[in-house]
């Protein structure tokens, strides 16, 4: 492979050179294109962006896959600046399925939809990440393939009165394509240039075929492969080892990056018929799979608790494993020489009765996480309309994520020698079935405008399942009182007690009305009743305005309430991870349990209650000619907000089974949790927050002699405050705060001269506070370059990410961790991104 990276290297300085060379100026023809419409965030007739009562982005399919990037949350982030997703290396279920943020809110706080139809959400529970997306489940966009897509649809309102549960921060539509002809073939090739060999390879393909007379059939696929980065520094602990003698620790001893990606496999089905004039049959789905790797923190030899070390006379001293009956007192030591491995290493390897895991990791070991995420969704329907006017559409829809866990080179040190290195740790497993009834009808009401009435009712099913791990990742072995730890390290598995299916149903209906009031004037509004098995019912409303001032000024409004049930996941999910302690700087052992179970109400958990919103927005839309400028405010706020509990720490637990805060824990129960977790927490209503920010997006679109010349401005500025809390430390309440960039901003140049295309984009990403750390980060821009030609058929691209190389400030914790960049940083950690593409259309 890194033969094909030179090539392409080589390949790519010709093919810019030629490109510099510009093709002759060709007079640009005046052609009147229809203003793109959109159906998100309206049930009435579709308008166009700027004709919106609420702001919406619309993404072109083509201008999404002009970026390096092949994972549809990097693509989004991209281009648009309210819209946050970074890579967290070191990251335990979160490195399946990257956490988003929109507007600043959490994962689960975005709907998603395709082809305007709900999607099921994935089953990852993020267990760590950068404070807001702490414990969201999310959806897992990265799934769908670009080159399936005819554009995306990001409505910033809220819209839970419309759309139902997570629609608070807003909503997400990816519409297929629907050709019956042609298609598209793809090879794209790249890599990062630190060393050259961390590698990127994504082929796709994309075919419209007739189905019938009145039909479609168009399908879409992509396979791909993401080699793992390693941005590490030298640890302190690292050196002080090797200097003392210990030549087998691995370089690096603790590999920070990007994951690794393999057999990244996407298909998307897309169909539709037309019966006759008025009634159309349509189905559409997909099936994906991946396998994701990624590594967790450095287990040490000289001091890691519990694996190769223990306490004797508080001194650190290593751990030596005695068969039952065994006498082992020759090789005990009073503390722990300087290299990390033990003085009497041989000879322990020659006694079958003795045993320290020094035997098999002498320069320590780094857990390598992963798994097999698999995706699949159907949806079929019929829409039309009936002879009386009313229009219907009636689909039913089904939807499975499933995250199948796996932990390499880690142990389960209760096992002792007995232990496997490799486990099978469970599986999540997130299943939805939609049932919709949507009509419409429009009356003459007397105003400028027909007004268009729609109503409708949705019944959804959401199941969530957790199988069971093999015995070694859970159970407590034969050594177990000769070691504080249980299960396997890094990600204890699910047992028995974790496992399980637990379901909900609910049932909604909803009714929307919109209509221009005067020529100038457009009203609409919304109210949705849902139902919902295990919390009961919500009402949730919404009012949107459009008022056009003059020909090139326009306001527009909305204002609404909304809700998000908590997930069957958070409501039932265990867990067990390593987590870094900041004020420890040391790795600890976390158990995370269900709120309501017998251990957590010990500690204070309880049923978990929805969360509700308040969502407002005002925003002024002008247009002169080629220019349009759109500024929105907004303001969300959310009550109730769920999110983990703070750890409560078992080894605080007194001898008498008493821990301060809490009611008296029975000495054995004590005993217990500490066998398996250094603390425990729990899902709980914790907090409300107040979200506010502005989104201001200018486009300049242009025809002149030199060719078509589009400039976009996007910025966005948000900012969140946490106006009441239960059990948030100062701490996490500030990383909640700002813990992500408040300010981001995109200007991007696409210009079109003859056959050639050219693009020139520079993202700005603001200064934010990492909790790791306990400290800020400064701002960083990113530039991105890349240039096209067609010749026939076939295109010819070549292009490169952060193009000047730029990266975060280096991590303060990089001595003690061994990460290069801060584990949170918004971007740029892995440096410059070189890549080529090949297409063929035909």
């Amino acid at each position: 492979m890194l033969f094909i990276s030179r090539f392409f290297g080589i390949v790519l300085v010709g093919a810019l050179s030629w490109l510099m060379v510009l093709p002759q100026a060709a007079v640009a023809e005046e052609e009147t294109e229809a203003e793109e419409l959109v159906v998100i965030g309206t049930r009435a007739q579709p308008r166009s962006v700027l004709d919106s009562t609420v702001p919406i982005d619309v993404i072109d399919g083509e201008n999404l896959q002009d970026q390096g990037s092949g994972d549809m949350n990097f693509m989004l982030r991209t281009i648009i600046p309210s819209f946050h997703v970074n890579m967290q290396p070191g990251r335990d279920a979160a490195a399946m399925q990257n956490p988003i943020n929109l507007r600043g809110l959490a994962p689960d706080h975005t709907l998603v939809l395709l082809n305007g139809k709900r999607r099921h959400r994935g089953a990852t529970i993020t267990w760590i990440s950068d404070g807001r997306s702490d414990g969201a489940q999310g959806p897992d966009i990265s799934v769908i393939p670009a080159i399936a897509l005819k554009r995306v649809e990001v409505l910033r309102d809220g819209a839970a009165a419309q759309y139902g549960s997570d629609a608070i921060a807003g909503v997400l539509n990816f519409e297929l394509k629907d050709d019956a002809e042609g298609g598209m073939i793809e090879y794209r090739h790249g890599w990062f240039d630190e060393d050259g060999s961390e590698e990127k390879d994504r082929v796709s393909g994309n075919v419209g075929l007739p189905l019938g007379d009145d039909g479609f059939a168009n399908f879409s696929f992509e396979y791909s492969s993401d080699d793992p980065t390693s941005r590490s520094d030298l640890r302190s602990d690292v050196a002080r080892m090797r200097a003392a003698g210990n030549t087998h620790i691995a370089e690096p001893a603790h590999v920070w990056g990007s994951p690794e990606v393999d057999d990244n496999f996407k298909t998307v089905l897309n169909m539709g018929i037309d019966l006759d004039a008025d009634r159309r049959i349509y189905a559409f789905g997909n099936y994906a799979k991946r396998d994701v790797e990624t590594g967790f923190f450095y287990r040490e030899p000289e001091d890691e608790a519990g694996i190769f070390a223990t306490s004797i006379n508080d001194k650190t001293a290593p751990l030596i494993f005695a068969a039952e009956g065994a006498d082992c007192s020759m090789y005990m030591e009073d503390e722990m020489p300087d290299s990390g491995l033990p003085t009497h290493l041989e000879a322990l390897r020659a006694n079958n009765e003795c045993f320290a895991y020094h035997e098999w990791f002498p320069g320590g070991f780094q857990p390598r996480f992963g798994g097999e995420v698999t995706d699949y969704s159907m949806v079929g329907g019929m829409r039309g309309t009936m002879a009386n006017g009313v229009g219907y559409d009636i689909s039913i829809s089904h939807g499975e994520n499933e995250a199948d866990y796996q932990l390499k080179n880690s142990v389960n040190p209760s096992w002792g020698p007995d232990s496997p290195t490799s486990f099978d740790v469970g599986s999540y497993i997130q299943t939805e079935t939609n049932i919709n009834v949507d009509l419409t009808y429009e009356v003459d009401a007397g105003l400028a405008s027909l007004l268009s009435i729609a109503g409708g009712l949705e019944w959804r099913e959401e199941e969530f399942e957790i199988r069971q791990g093999d015995r070694a990742s859970w159970d407590r072995g034969a050594y177990h009182a000769q070691t504080n730890k249980n299960g396997s390290n890094g990600f204890g598995g699910f047992g028995p007690t974790a496992a399980g299916k637990w379901d909900r149903e609910n049932i909604a209906l909803y009714l929307d009305l919109e209509a221009d009031v005067t020529p100038d004037w457009t009203l609409g509004g919304a109210v949705r009743w849902e139902d919902f098995d295990d919390f009961g019912t919500t009402t949730e409303a919404k009012l949107t305005t459009r008022i056009q001032a003059t020909d090139m000024l326009a306001f527009r409004a909305s204002v609404g309430s909304g809700f998000r049930a908590p997930t069957p996941g958070q409501q039932n999910a265990y867990n067990i991870a390593t987590i870094f302690d900041p004020v420890t700087v040391e790795p600890v052992e976390t158990g995370t349990i269900p709120s309501d179970s017998a251990l957590a109400r010990e500690f204070g958990g309880k049923p978990l209650e929805p969360e509700e919103s308040d969502n407002y927005t005002l925003g002024a839309v002008f247009t002169q000619g080629d220019l349009s400028i759109t500024v929105d405010y907004f303001r969300i706020d959310v009550d109730d907000r769920i999110f983990l509990s703070g750890d409560i720490d078992l080894t605080a637990i007194d001898e008498d089974g008493n821990i301060e805060g809490f009611e008296h824990v029975s000495q054995v129960r004590a005993d217990e949790l500490r066998s398996n977790f250094t603390k425990i927490r729990y899902f709980e209503n914790d907090f409300d927050t107040e979200t506010d920010g502005v989104d201001i997006v200018l486009i300049y679109d242009h025809a002149w002699n030199w060719g078509d010349t589009k400039f976009t401005l996007s910025y966005n500025r948000t900012e969140t405050d946490v106006t009441q809390s239960s059990n948030l430390s100062p701490g996490r309440k500030k990383w909640i705060e700002e813990g992500v960039p408040e300010t981001r901003a995109v200007a991007m140049i696409n210009h079109v001269l003859g056959n050639c295309d050219y693009m020139l984009r520079y993202s700005h990403y603001g200064d934010w506070y990492s909790g790791y750390d306990s400290r800020y980060y400064g701002s960083e821009g990113l530039l991105d370059a890349s240039m096209s030609k067609q010749f026939g058929g076939f295109r010819i691209a070549v292009g490169a990410d952060n193009i000047l190389d730029n990266n975060p400030d280096r991590s303060s914790g990089a001595s003690s961790r061994g990460n290069r960049y801060p584990r949170f940083a918004p971007a740029g950690i892995n440096g410059r991104f070189i890549y080529g593409r090949l297409m063929y259309e035909f």
